[in-house]
This record gives C-alpha cells, sequence and structure tokens, in this order.
C-alpha cells in the first residue's frame, strides 16, 4: 500500500494577492493551518488599475483591516468621469444615490506594492505562513483528488501537501489550469499596458475612464501628482508594440481624447507593464480536493474597476465553505460546491453588469448615447457608479426601465 505524504498545512493558497492573503487570514484566524505560495517577493509591483471601490473598502471595514489600508492608500476618489471618443461624458459621484448604505462615500487609489503588502502582513499577524520566491509548477494528484502542489524554490523543486489547495493565483493561473477547468474567452481577447505616470495635468479626486477608438483607458489618481494609468487594446493592437513598450504606451495615450492634451509634462515613473490576456473563466470552480478565488476563478474585463472586490468578496464565500469541509473532513467536490453555489448567486448579476458595458463598449455610438443620457439623468449615473463601486444591488441597471432610459 502507498504510504501517504504528511500534509505540510491543512490548506495550501496558491498566490498572495488580495483573494489569497484575505482567505489566508480568515482560515488563519479560524485556526486552520495555512501555507501561502507565491512567486514574487513583497512588497512588489502588480500590473492592476489600482483602484479599491467603496463596497471592497466596505468589505474591509467589516473584516476589521479597512484603517490599516487605507493609511497606506495614496487617494480618495468621490467617483468616476468618463469620456467617450471627445463625444459624450458623464460624471457618477460615490454616496449619493438612494439605497447607499454601510459603506464610505468613496474608493480609493491605492497602488498594489501597498495594499497586497498590508494584506499579507495582516495574514501573517493571523498565523498565515507564507513561502515567497516559490513558482508553482504542478497539482499533485492522489486518488482522483487534488493533495498539494510542486514547485520550484530556490532552483529546487519541492512537492508539498495539503488537506485543501485554493488557487488564488490570478487570471489563468497554474492551479486552474493543471486541473484543466479554463477556457478563454475569444471575444475578449485583450490585453493591458499599466504604468505610473507624474505630471499629467487635470487630475482631481475623480477616476477617469477613457473609451476610444484604439481601445479604453483608465486613470486612477494616487496622490502626490502620481496616477496609475491602465490602457486595454485589442490582441491585434499589442502585436504593434516589438521593443518600443514606453514610446508605444505615451504615443498610444495621445489618441485618447482627453488625455492626450494632458500630456506636456507627462513622465513614466517606471517600467510599463504588460498583462494578458485578460477574459476567461473556469467552468468549475471547486474539485475534489481543491478550489478557486478572485481572478482565478474568472475574470471578464477590467473596466467596471471590481477586481479587488471580487478578489475579497470570493474569498470570504471560500473560507466559510473550507473551515466547514475541514471540520467535517469532507474535501469532496460535492462538499466545496457550495463555495461554487454562493459565488454563482453572489456574481451572477455582477457578471452581466461588465456584459452590459461590453455591449455598450463594443458600439460608439450607443455608448455616446448612454453617456449623454447619464449626463442629463445625474442620479442615473449615481447609480450606475453606485453598482459598479459595489455597493447598490446590479439589479439597479438591469432594469427595463433603467435600460430603456439610457438609450432611448
Amino acid at each position: 500500500m502507498m504510504q501517504c505524504a504528511a500534509p505540510d498545512a491543512d490548506v495550501i493558497v496558491v498566490g498572495a494577492g488580495p483573494a489569497g492573503a484575505t482567505i489566508a487570514r480568515l482560515l488563519a484566524r479560524a485556526g486552520v493551518d495555512v501555507l501561502v505560495l507565491d512567486r514574487a517577493t513583497f512588497p512588489r509591483p502588480k500590473p492592476c488599475g489600482e483602484y479599491l471601490s467603496p463596497g471592497a473598502l466596505r468589505l474591509l471595514h467589516e473584516m476589521g483591516v479597512g484603517e490599516r489600508v487605507e493609511a497606506v492608500a495614496g487617494a480618495r476618489l468621490r467617483g468616476f468621469v468618463m469620456h467617450a471618443y471627445g463625444r459624450a461624458t458623464m460624471c457618477g459621484t460615490f454616496g449619493t444615490a438612494s439605497g447607499w448604505q454601510q459603506a464610505p462615500p468613496y474608493g480609493l487609489g491605492i497602488g498594489r506594492r501597498a495594499l497586497d503588502a498590508e494584506l499579507v502582513a495582516l495574514a501573517r499577524e493571523a498565523g498565515a505562513r507564507l513561502l515567497t520566491d516559490t513558482r508553482v509548477t504542478e497539482v499533485v494528484r492522489r486518488d482522483a483528488a487534488v493533495a498539494g502542489v510542486r514547485a520550484l524554490r530556490e532552483s529546487r523543486e519541492i512537492a508539498l501537501h495539503a488537506r485543501l489547495v485554493v488557487g488564488a493565483d490570478g487570471v489563468a493561473g497554474v492551479v486552474g489550469r493543471r486541473l484543466g477547468l479554463v477556457d478563454p474567452r475569444p471575444r475578449l481577447r485583450r490585453f493591458a499596458l499599466v504604468a505610473h505616470v507624474a505630471g499629467l495635468a487635470g487630475l482631481t479626486d475623480y477616476g477617469e475612464m477613457h473609451a476610444g477608438p484604439v481601445g479604453y483607458c483608465g486613470i486612477a489618481p494616487l496622490g502626490a501628482g502620481v496616477a496609475n494609468v491602465a490602457m486595454v487594446l485589442p490582441a491585434g493592437r499589442m502585436a504593434q508594440i516589438g521593443t518600443r513598450v514606453a514610446d508605444f504606451f505615451m504615443e498610444t495615450l495621445t489618441a485618447f481624447e482627453g488625455i492626450g492634451s494632458r500630456l506636456a509634462d507627462a513622465r513614466l515613473l517606471g517600467p510599463v507593464q504588460r498583462t494578458g490576456p485578460l477574459a476567461f473563466r473556469a467552468r468549475r470552480l471547486a474539485v475534489n480536493g481543491a478550489l478557486l478565488v478572485g481572478d482565478a476563478a474568472a475574470f471578464y474585463d477590467p473596466f467596471t474597476g471590481q477586481g479587488i472586490y471580487k478578489a475579497l468578496r470570493s474569498a470570504r464565500l471560500a473560507a466559510a465553505v473550507v473551515v466547514d469541509a475541514l471540520s467535517a473532513d469532507d474535501m469532496t467536490q460535492n462538499r466545496l460546491r457550495a463555495y461554487e453555489r454562493a459565488y454563482r448567486r453572489e456574481f451572477r448579476a455582477v457578471f452581466a453588469v461588465e456584459e452590459l458595458v461590453q455591449r455598450l463598449l463594443g458600439h460608439p455610438a450607443l455608448l455616446c448615447r448612454a453617456l449623454r443620457r447619464l449626463a442629463e439623468h445625474p442620479q442615473m449615473a449615481d447609480t450606475l457608479v453606485g453598482v459598479t463601486g459595489d455597493v447598490l444591488p446590479p439589479r439597479r441597471v438591469l432594469t427595463p426601465a433603467f435600460l430603456l432610459r439610457l438609450v432611448m
């Protein structure tokens, strides 16, 4: 009979971003032995829009860590302004729509170096163990179940075993791919370029979204005259970059109405980071001995800025199920499906809103018409940013009445 390796932890979490660090902290606080693996060393940069929604901030306060996160944030954001093709503009403000409750009337512009380092520190303070510079390459299977992972650490392959593995390793992460759970979304095959830019004129306490013929671009002020600038482009456009990444980035910014005229004193504060392709989904979120959280579970498109909220919320949903499964000593797919059902209920309408936004982005004339309607009816604009700010329920913008007013 084959002898089973003793577990190195109750739970191995692959990835120490917001989803991984959050579920590690929650499990550790529940008395679970948690080992977190990440290929990076913290603090580290991360290609991301670096925006924390009011709803995400509410979750952090509910977990008792909001004040610590706010202390390392760069700027408070009162809402969002959106520009389309130089022909339409709308502004939505947080905290003003009816039904806004128990959430701050602002989001945060916060660098991922600071945010992720703080969340990792909180996880470690709760008792989670962390191995950095550890690149997971494969999942270990035993008796038709996931039983651990293989990884490279200090140029040496190691095997680590656990009762449960949590894939929190981001878009199309290793855990989901090795388990054959990941499907790309070819219709949304896009890539992102992200950089910190100083000297960009006209920054305010509102985030910005700019749609144009080359793609779209988000601007999140980070304080001290610095902004995160993230542009999302189709794969064909990205193929033109070659080795001129920084030049291509600045040149492409000039193509966006509302940005080009503000670049006279703008300068990059570091390298331009690339990531993508972005859109994919996992067919299943749980199998025997493993589950997926955060961007590893699904990533549609970053336009609405809800990624960190989904990471935090999915981590909370999964943590509750994992604690129950460990207590019952039952890590079967059937038991873990409780998380998948909760996830689908939680985010089904959120994904519907993201699909609506993508439909508008794909039809410039319709998008401009919608933005003009939102500008004419500020309460509708405030409701929309309340939904994408993860505070108001998505059904508020999915009703026939709201949709008809938006486009008619």
